[in-house]
């Protein structure tokens, strides 16, 4: 890896419906998201949106009704072993996997 720092960009699909928002979890996580995903390169958010929701709901958005809600930012760090305890559940098992396998201090 390089020294290059890269934000990680995500496009989310916010459903708002009778006064509540869709999320969506992964099988063995405690947590939800809002179902959207990473753009690949040279696509816009709609397009990005439109396949990601495809491919996690095998649904299909009509991208016209789209509006833009927000631009948000997350923190991120790099974790070692020590910090195992601050991560998802799920997040815990492949932090064990490569711990074990020594590619984890």
């Amino acid at each position: 890896m390089g020294n290059i720092e890269v934000v990680p960009e995500k496009v989310a699909w916010v459903l708002v419906r009778d006064g509540r928002v869709l999320v969506t979890r992964n099988r063995g996580v405690d947590v939800f998201y809002f179902p959207g995903g990473k753009r690949e390169p040279g696509e816009s958010d709609a397009e990005t949106l439109a396949r990601e929701i495809e491919e996690e709901l095998q649904s299909r958005i009509d991208t016209t009704t789209m509006e833009h809600v927000g631009t948000f930012e997350t923190e991120s760090d790099w974790f070692g072993y020590g910090d195992r305890a601050r991560v998802s559940a799920v997040d815990q098992m492949v932090f064990d996997v490569l711990h074990t396998s020594g590619r984890l201090l």
